[in-house]
């Protein structure tokens, strides 16, 4: 007989690391906590604030401390605290590959604060959000924002924003579907030269990499490679993530141009793998593709498929659309070559789809037309200036010796003033190095808190079907997990048994990390249901799962009334009659040509303690070839959104899936991804969701 011990230890160490989690969100919010009621400078206090709403890994988390910090009197009422707060907020939304909500984010926050900014945070924000329209490949707008970015930074002086502001149309110019690499390249020659004074590593890294890019697209292959040279050389000395990532991957695509393609794809191999270490989601996506692009020209087809396949994944995480279009054409290219028709036009449907949106977001006459409207607005604007000048130099000369008189009565005011102050300043920065000490020694523990946490979370990552067991079991079908919190109490499960797949949708009680302690319990006691038990029929799967966690809980000396909700159904291809059970979860299925769904309600009982507990009962339904068959927990249609803040509601759901019900189970993932975060907008998503699709 096996042991148990081995699950046991292995259940022991997943507790382990999911308290560690537990008690590194509730550091970081403490944290956040703390310095949101601080009596730091308030620009401290939002820098810190966000900082640690961001260590918790939950977008959410971020949102709720912005609105606390936005609430504050000397913040909600002065622009210029609520465009930084929001800046931060942004920036947290963008490194967690939310660029979409990133740049609603900052285009709110500009159009509230319109004209009640300084010039040079101004000219920050519009940088900012030009910079995000260009993420997600929305040039027109990125073009006009950037201008306004330049006009802004022109009027405060700030050579360093107008030479940011450059670097930025250059990197549009040179990225854009019908790029201009002349036009780039001096941009960027300009960006060169009003930001090589300050002598900032990380910003000529930046700088260097992206000519060295343009230079090797007009085919200035010796030039490119020293740019590139000195980009690295940078980026190895600094540590800089984006530098190394960026110039490993246009590193690779000048040396493919070259012909070197073994080189060219150890180069992007490398760039990637910086990518996907640090969570740089742009970057992995973009590389993904070119890798995927490059094993097509060496007609290693598996290989290509499997990046094309990553590109895709994170591209739709982040909405990515240019990279989107570029992988989904690929994959369609690769299942074309092996003779799947049917898959290779459902990716070309979507690659007409990307390119339709991205033609929407770039029209190359309104670019051009903003640049020549900068440029007419900037020679008016010189003209201006002089004849300004000319009428200032009189008066100036007359308020000369008005300023020198003030000038030395207030020199002598600030002596004594200053002298006053230089006592209290050694006192605080004694206390500010005390300070200094515990925030590092703070932050030193938390990163080791960190490190668990995410091993943790690829533990129960382990406890889901891969994507490529998912298909090679149900090959027409798709699987929306979409969890409320890094760990989740949804879980999707399957198993295969001879000619009969076993699979299900189940709800634990609660989400987050009670939840996913939960999820671990009732994913084994499904296990060993089916594989120690024989158990083949939903019912009995159902009624020997409860007693199994019930028995489980019960060695507890608290009571534990923790179980799940459930809906199962055993699937044979060759039979035409499928078999369910469901504990609160209903089954729908959709027969082909309907235009109504059919609904098998439920057992109202839960998988746990349960006062009037009855055997589970197991349905028999006829299928037939189209019929679509949906299985789900109750997260999507009790989301709060849409325009009255209410929730979606199964009627809602059922509307969805009938309108969609012709397409390919692939897309209609997207759609009803897509129809969720819509619905949910800026609001917090309140359960975890799992929706499972499949097509008889």
């Amino acid at each position: 007989m096996i042991s148990a011990k081995p699950q046991l230890k292995k259940n022991r160490n997943i507790f382990i690391l999911v308290c560690f989690y537990g008690l590194f969100l509730s550091a970081q919010e403490d944290s956040a906590r703390y310095y949101l009621k601080s009596k730091l400078p308030i620009i401290t206090r939002i820098q810190k604030c966000m900082k640690a709403a961001y260590l918790t890994m939950n977008y959410e988390t971020s949102v709720t401390f912005y609105n606390k910090l936005t609430a504050l009197p000397e913040i909600g009422q002065n622009p210029e605290y609520l465009c930084m707060a929001a800046n931060e907020l942004a920036n947290n939304a963008g490194e967690l590959g939310k660029l979409n909500e990133a740049t609603a984010i900052m285009k709110d926050a500009v159009e509230k604060t319109k004209g009640q900014l300084s010039d040079t945070m101004a000219a920050n924000s519009y940088y900012f959000l030009s910079y995000l329209y260009f993420s997600i490949g929305d040039y027109e707008p990125a073009v006009s924002t950037c201008f306004t970015s330049l006009q802004y930074s022109e009027k405060s002086g700030n050579k360093r924003l107008i030479g940011a502001a450059y670097n930025n149309l250059g990197l549009i110019y040179s990225e854009k579907s019908s790029p201009d690499f002349k036009k780039a390249l001096e941009y960027f020659l300009i960006s060169e030269k009003l930001l090589k004074p300050f002598k900032h590593p990380v910003t000529m890294g930046l700088v260097y990499l992206r000519i060295g890019d343009v230079l090797s697209m007009q085919n200035e292959y010796a030039q490119a490679e020293k740019y590139f040279a000195k980009a690295l050389r940078i980026g190895d000395s600094c540590n800089r993530v984006s530098i190394q990532k960026w110039t490993l991957e246009k590193y690779g695509k000048m040396l493919r141009r070259m012909g070197n393609r073994l080189r060219a794809l150890e180069m992007m191999k490398r760039s990637v793998e910086i990518s996907e270490r640090n969570k740089e989601y742009i970057g992995q996506a973009s590389t993904s593709y070119e890798i995927a692009s490059l094993y097509m020209e060496l007609k290693d087809y598996a290989n290509a498929a499997k990046y094309a396949d990553s590109a895709i994944v994170v591209s739709n995480r982040i909405g990515q659309l240019n990279t989107l279009y570029q992988a989904s054409k690929i994959r369609a290219d690769v299942f074309e070559l092996k003779g799947d028709y049917k898959n290779a036009l459902g990716y070309f449907k979507k690659h007409k789809f990307y390119y339709d949106s991205l033609n929407k977001n770039e029209n190359l006459n309104n670019i051009n037309e903003l640049e020549q409207k900068y440029k007419t607005k900037a020679q008016e604007k010189e003209l201006l200036e002089k004849e300004k000048l000319l009428g200032q130099q009189q008066a100036d000369i007359t308020q000369q010796q008005v300023y020198r008189n003030y000038f030395v009565a207030g020199l002598i005011a600030l002596t004594a003033f200053l002298l006053l102050l230089f006592k209290g300043y050694q006192t605080k920065q004694r206390t500010a190095n005390l300070l200094t000490e515990k925030n590092y020694l703070i932050e030193e523990k938390n990163k080791e808190i960190l490190g668990s946490i995410s091993y943790a979370k690829r533990i129960q990552g382990a406890i889901l079907p891969s994507s490529r067991i998912v298909k090679a079991h149900l090959p027409d079908s798709f699987i929306l997990y979409k969890p409320k919190d890094i760990v989740a109490g949804d879980f999707y499960w399957i198993e295969q048994v001879n000619d009969v797949v076993l699979f299900a949708a189940a709800d634990c009680t609660g989400h987050g990390v009670p939840g996913a302690m939960v999820s671990v319990v009732c994913n084994n006691a499904l296990n060993r249901s089916v594989r120690e038990y024989g158990l083949r029929e939903p019912g009995k799967i159902l009624d020997k799962t409860r007693q199994l966690i019930i028995e489980e809980f019960e060695k507890s000396e608290e009571e534990v009334k923790d179980g799940m909700d459930i809906s199962i159904v055993s699937f044979s291809r060759r039979d035409s009659v499928i078999e369910w059970a469901g504990a609160n979860n209903p089954l729908w299925i959709i027969k082909n040509g309907s235009n109504e769904i059919l609904e098998i309600k439920p057992d109202k009982q839960p998988i746990g303690q349960y006062a009037n507990m009855q055997p589970f009962k197991t349905h028999q339904m006829e299928v037939a070839k189209g019929d679509c068959i949906y299985v789900f927990t109750d997260g999507y249609q009790d989301q709060f959104g849409g325009e009255k803040g209410k929730k979606y509601k199964a009627s809602q759901l059922k509307e969805l899936l009938l309108n969609i019900k012709q397409e390919e189970m692939d897309i209609q993932k997207e759609m009803i991804e897509r129809e969720f975060e819509n619905w949910k907008g800026l609001l917090e998503q309140v359960d975890d969701v799992t929706i499972i699709g499949v097509r008889v």
